[in-house]
């Protein structure tokens, strides 16, 4: 893997500018406290689900990835706080949507929340998320960008809710086109990642990076929704070779009663896994000021693990 090389076009203030950690600390008290602002009483289902949902936090991987770029673009620390609960608040609630509609009882280690109370606080619940998203962008400092960065938010999240659908649909209409996963993959799973480098280069005015930025985020998605596709399959092969869910290894169109062609799938999926992620690798590498770094660390790990699992 070739060397991170950091451009150094950030300000020269930036040494005393705080580190991601302080941040994203900065983030969850923020996120606490739009939370807070609603006036629910403290007793209530809809707090308690909040509460619930937000005790298992997760990685918090694209509020990392929106403060390390922000800090990198050297934009205001408010700016970054309010950007990166955007992000998360997002994501959040696409998780609680997305496992009431696919029947997932669990969560980060957990009962799913649509289990841990029932389906209608969850969805409910996941509508407050997104609702918070957009309080939060309010607290931005420079309201004249406010127009362009909500139309981010709505374009992408969009994106994200059509890739939803597209998985949704595949329980019905079952298909074996490879061209087809990967737009679906990119929308549902990439949109959101892509979601904090648009953010942060739009307010930074690096437009002109956003391609690369795209391309790397998107490579990403897909090398991470394979890798996810075939823990899920080789954990929980149906026993009739069916799929219950788009799953690279059912676009490959693989006899999962047979371990030979499994086997050759598997390590055809896991070489494309590889692909993407190196294609991500190349195109984070060109991304301005070292922000596509962590991007950069987020495809060694997954890469790691896909050699792992190849062994």
């Amino acid at each position: 893997m070739a060397n991170i090389c950091i451009n150094e076009q950030v300000s020269s203030d930036a040494v005393q500018r705080p580190c991601l950690d302080d941040v994203l600390a900065q983030v969850k008290a923020a996120m606490h406290h739009v939370c807070g602002q609603a006036g629910l009483a403290a007793d209530s289902r809809l707090s308690h689900a909040v509460d619930y949902h937000f005790a298992a936090s997760g990685r918090l991987v694209r509020a990392r990835l929106c403060i390390d770029a922000g800090l990198k673009c050297a934009l205001p620390t408010q700016d970054i706080v309010a950007l990166a609960q955007v992000v998360e608040y997002l994501h959040n609630a696409s998780l609680v949507h997305d496992d009431i509609q696919d029947g997932d009882t669990e969560r980060r280690g957990r009962a799913s929340l649509w289990q841990a109370f029932d389906t209608n606080v969850a969805l409910c619940t996941g509508d407050f998320l997104l609702s918070a998203a957009y309080v939060a962008l309010a607290s931005y400092s420079r309201p004249q960008q406010l127009p362009a960065l909500m139309a981010v938010v709505h374009r992408l999240t969009a994106q994200a809710i059509q890739g939803q659908i597209e998985d949704l649909d595949y329980v019905r209409r079952p298909h074996h086109s490879l061209t087809a996963y990967l737009a679906t993959t990119q929308r549902k799973s990439g949109a959101l990642l892509y979601l904090p480098f648009e953010l942060c280069f739009t307010a930074a005015g690096l437009t002109a990076a956003l391609p690369l930025a795209k391309q790397a985020c998107m490579d990403f998605a897909v090398g991470y929704q394979i890798y996810d596709d075939l823990q899920d399959a080789l954990q929980d092969c149906p026993a009739d070779g069916s799929a219950a869910a788009l799953n690279i290894l059912s676009v490959l169109q693989v006899n999962l009663i047979d371990p030979t062609p499994l086997a050759a799938a598997t390590q055809q999926a896991l070489d494309l896994c590889q692909q993407h992620l190196c294609a991500a690798h190349a195109a984070a590498e060109q991304l301005p000021a070292g922000t596509g770094e962590l991007l950069i660390k987020l495809c060694a790990d997954l890469q790691h693990k896909c050699h792992r699992m190849s062994a």
